[in-house]
């Protein structure tokens, strides 16, 4: 888990938006099993018809426990992403996707008979559970198809869902994560160093260690306690019971009605046994001391010196990190920031090799090679799914790389080493230990080891000569060792056990080996004689002990003990004598399954099988005139993400009067991506006669046509785009009653065509670590310009909008668990007095939620804001603004409210001052907008506001906002000095 959770949290700080998805311009294929559409992309149909075997499995496996889901569901196998992930979706249509990359970090997820076997097995389970639909929720969907507000289990908080999906995922392999240690290890610490959360605090929102991974451990375990209490046929009884309820919140109620036990009294009763186990592990095995605390998800240690350890740091609050410290402990250092984690390699001389993750292009993330020193970096190589790499000096020879050649991505400089590198790289569904020669600008990759689906190879290391290579090894059914790799035997074990072997590190001399195991049932370090194999167990601990690197000089040994913060850095002495172990594990079996296949026909992909629509939303809105509007909403999308589509329609009954908007967008080229749309709308203004007293209403009906192409350059530090498109407006009028038709200026009796395009271009380099209050410590830009005219007048009525903005956000660290921010931002824009489009300045700026379907709470987002004022209380063809906010964090709940499908976060304040202008630069009296100059006075205000971090449904998350503002200039003639007090939803800016 430690290592899937160093990934996970270093993911987490990236420019935003910076989401993962499907490549959809591939050339994707599709199978088909008698449950399963299998969809895969190229290079992945041995993996994918693994995947539709282990499905098939799973699913008659599942039906057994629980009601099988409706229809085909589709299985997508991507590799895009150097990630060993997936996840699972029942709307629009059931749904799983799974990246083609085994999990090769340490943690019981490679505690597996096949890392395939396992992660289908979990997302199946997801789809059982989400999919099953029974009494009005039934109806509902018989009416409205699969509209996502109509799936009950959706509702359940995420412990519930992923812990039931992790109980069968180890009850159907044997397997997994409640069979393995990682689980234990972290409620063991929550016994010994902190207070264990209850119930209401298991939430993916979490902001304590380890994050929303909590949800995954304390869930999967309530749920094993209030199966077992019930016996076979509880789990199905429960997920019935569930399926049917009106108020899908009535956990308890649904847990006594399947288990025979609420989960309240399940918690409780588990929670009791957890504590007696984390005590007599106390009293077995107390552990090292850690040389510092406030680890979260360190790892990795290397040495540079005999006194001075590198390790790799992520944590909610900073961006991932190399970090530096001495053996005397204190506070680590900052040395270099990464964009990912993962180990660095220290060389003689000051140089370090590191492996980061990042985008080759916008759907593809790769990880790569670089070289550092003296505060420079270089980069080896680009897209080469390359990582954990053990660097050494080849100066004097070594063994031959061979492979290829290919030049290094930035030119090394003349003194750079020549460098004999032993990583993994990563191949469809597999891994493998390659060399890699670095020397003279050129780069050659040599494999050192076969890849198979087979077997899976990580965390390589160089023997101290430099003769071979041992590496962590995994070999299908669930057992692993340390493997040696050159030297005289082509490959050599050690310690193979049924259990998670890994962090290999050579003793001094080579003549021992330190690696970590959990076979005793707790993680802890090993010593392994090379050449007799014998083995002992030089360090334990009442939690948990991750990695074992060994000192230059041979007399210590650097790992991380598991405290309630993290992983914290510890000594131990490398020559103590330690306990006698063999390779006997403790583990539960695993179950022994052959491998599954499928030899069904291999097609082309078909978007249209999953693209059509599946559902519908009734709406009912207010239309300008404040009159009802009915109407629907459905939308569509395939699953890949090459297509995706909207449409909504109303009608005003009253003047028989429909608008509409359609929107499409195609992806299959990978770039641009290509936007279609087409709308219309109503708008209507009073007729009044001479005494203005209103003797009608002008009916405008506007008709839009409109087309864009966008550009995305993505980073994980940056992310930068570019837009244009066009749009054409067609407008004419009537009236009501229709008897006033021959009183209409003639101008107002024919159709008028409104061409228009525009320019938009964004960056941002700002990154945002998962608990900050903002993005941090960079820069964000954007700018438009738009033409428009209309066609019959294109000299008088042409008109161009310049707008731009500039925010520039700092983070502040005063050692709180999350950091201070400052956020300054500038906006600035102007039109031609012949656009018909004000600029307004004034008002809030936030988002909204939607409580339930149809009814929101929140605001919309304005350019030039002013807290404190009216919206728009100023206009005109010109407009300036300002805002400035200082946010500071105040206190973390992390607990639910009693039994309702709240979960509160945290809590942090923000003082914040406004200002803005928007006035006529120029009048016209022909100017839709500006008649007449006005001048240019500016509004501010200054207030302070509440923010809190909220998860609906417990893990929805969702910024609420309660502030006061008052004003500070302008208030005499737009408002007054009274405070305005409001509540409202998401950031400002």
């Amino acid at each position: 888990m430690r290592g899937r959770l160093l990934a996970l949290a270093s993911l987490l700080a990236v420019a935003a938006p910076c989401a993962a998805q499907l490549a959809p311009n591939l050339h994707w294929q599709t199978l088909m099993t008698p449950h399963f559409r299998v969809t895969f992309s190229p290079g992945l149909e041995e993996t994918a018809r693994r995947a539709a075997g282990s499905a098939e499995r799973a699913y008659a496996a599942l039906a057994r426990e629980l009601h099988p889901p409706r229809g085909t569901i589709d299985l997508v196998v991507a590799d895009n992403i150097d990630d060993s992930n997936g996840y699972a979706i029942v709307a629009p249509s059931n749904r799983i996707v799974v990246y083609a990359r085994p999990s090769i970090e340490g943690g019981a997820l490679r505690y597996s008979p096949d890392w395939i076997d396992l992660v289908v097995t979990h997302e199946l389970a997801h789809i059982f559970h989400l999919d099953r639909t029974r009494g009005l929720w039934r109806l509902g969907q018989y009416v409205f198809g699969r509209n996502p507000h109509l799936f009950p289990n959706t509702y359940s908080p995420s412990w519930l869902i992923e812990g039931l999906a992790v109980y069968y995922e180890t009850k159907l392999t044997g397997a997994g994560r409640l069979a393995g240690t990682d689980f234990g290890a972290t409620i063991r610490t929550h016994e010994l160093f902190g207070a264990p959360p209850k119930l209401n605090a298991l939430s993916s929102a979490s902001p304590n260690y380890p994050l929303g991974n909590v949800a995954y451990t304390y869930g999967a375990q309530v749920i094993e306690q209030a199966a077992r209490t019930a016996g076979p046929e509880g789990m199905k009884k429960f997920v019935e019971s569930n399926s049917a309820w009106l108020i899908p919140f009535m956990l308890n109620t649904n847990a006594k009605r399947g288990f025979g036990i609420a989960f309240d009294s399940a918690h409780a009763v588990w929670t009791d046994s957890a504590h007696r186990a984390a005590q007599l592990a106390l009293r077995r095995a107390p552990g090292p001391t850690p040389i510092m605390d406030r680890g979260w998800f360190s790892g990795t240690p290397r040495w540079a010196d005999d006194s001075t350890l590198l390790f790799a740091s992520a944590s909610p609050s900073a961006l991932p990190s190399l970090k530096r410290v001495g053996v005397s402990g204190g506070q680590p250092a900052v040395v270099a920031v990464r964009k990912t984690s993962g180990v660095t390699s220290p060389i003689a001389g000051g140089w370090r090799v590191f492996a980061q993750q990042d985008y080759v292009d916008p759907y593809t993330r790769r990880s790569d090679l670089f070289l550092e020193h003296s505060g420079r970096t270089w980069q080896l190589t680009r897209g080469a799914r390359l990582m954990q790499p053990d660097a050494r000096r080849c100066d004097a020879g070594g063994p031959p790389a061979g492979g290829e050649a290919q030049l290094t991505i930035d030119r090394l400089p003349d003194d750079a080493p020549a460098l004999c590198i032993a990583a993994v790289e990563i191949v469809p569904g597999a891994s493998r230990i390659v060399q890699v020669r670095v020397q003279a600008n050129r780069v050659h990759v040599s494999p050192m080891t076969a890849s198979s689906p087979a077997e899976h190879w990580s965390e390589p290391r160089w023997s101290r000569s430099g003769t071979q290579v041992a590496a962590t090894h995994w070999l299908r059914g669930g057992t692993m060792e340390i493997a040696l790799v050159g030297g005289t035997d082509a490959v050599r074990s050690l310690g193979r056990t049924r259990a998670v072997v890994g962090a290999p590190s050579w003793g001094a001399g080579d003549s021992t080996l330190f690696f970590v195991s959990d076979r005793s049932g707790r993680s802890a370090v090993y010593r392994a004689n090379v050449q007799t194999g014998e083995i002992a167990r030089i360090a334990d601990s009442p939690t948990a002990l991750e990695d074992a690197e060994v000192s230059p000089d041979g007399r210590r040994v650097a790992t991380f003990v598991l405290r309630a913060d993290g992983y914290n850095l510890a000594l131990v002495d490398a020559n103590t004598r330690g306990v006698a172990a063999d390779s006997t594990s403790v583990l539960a079996p695993i179950h022994a399954f052959s491998v599954a296949t499928t030899d069904a026909p291999v097609g082309k992909y078909s978007a249209w099988r999953t693209v059509l629509p599946r559902h519908w939303l009734p709406t009912a809105d207010l239309s300008d005139e404040d009159r009802q509007t009915w109407g629907f909403r459905t939308s569509g999308s395939d699953v890949v993400g090459r297509h995706a589509w909207e449409f909504r329609a109303a009608l005003e009954p009253e003047r028989n009067e429909p608008s509409w908007r359609a929107d499409y967008a195609f992806a299959g080229l990978g770039m641009p991506v290509v936007q279609a749309g087409a709308e219309e709308l109503w708008e209507h203004l009073a007729l009044v006669d001479s005494t203005r007293r209103r003797v009608g209403t002008l009916q405008r009906r506007r008709v839009f046509a409109d087309g864009a192409v966008s550009f995305t350059r993505r980073r994980i530090d940056n992310l930068s785009s570019l837009a244009v498109g066009g749009s054409m407006e067609w407008r004419d009028f009537g009236v009501d009653p229709i008897s006033l038709a021959p009183q209409l200026s003639p101008t107002l009796k024919r159709q008028y065509t409104y061409p228009s395009y525009f320019v938009s271009a964004r960056f941002s380099n700002a990154r945002v670590p998962s608990l900050a209050l903002g993005p941090e410590n960079g820069v964000s830009l954007s700018g438009t310009a738009r033409v428009r005219w209309r066609s019959d007048a294109p000299a008088t009525t042409r008109a161009t909008t310049y707008s731009g903005a500039v925010t520039l956000h700092r983070a502040f660290d005063f050692g709180a668990r999350v950091h201070h921010l400052a956020v300054l931002r500038g906006v600035a824009a102007m039109t031609d007095i012949t656009s018909a489009t004000e600029l307004r300045a004034g008002g809030g700026s936030g988002g909204s939620v939607d409580i339930v379907p149809g009814v929101s709470v929140g605001e919309s987002r304005r350019t030039f804001f002013v807290r404190g004022f009216p919206g728009g209380v100023q206009s005109g063809s010109r407009a300036v603004g300002m805002n400035a906010e200082y946010r500071f964090p105040l206190a973390f709940p992390a607990r639910g409210l009693w039994k309702f499908p709240l979960f509160f976060q945290r809590v942090s304040g923000v003082f914040f001052a406004d200002g803005a202008a928007a006035w006529c630069h120029a009048g016209a009296a022909t100017s839709p907008i500006c008649p007449r100059a006005t001048p240019r006075t500016y509004i501010a205000s200054a207030g302070a506001e509440l923010h809190f971090d909220t998860a609906l449904q417990y893990d929805s998350p969702y910024r609420f906002r309660l502030g006061a503002a008052v004003p500070t200039r302008g208030s005499a003639s737009f408002g007054d000095t009274r405070p305005n007090v409001y509540f409202t939803v998401g950031l400002p800016f």
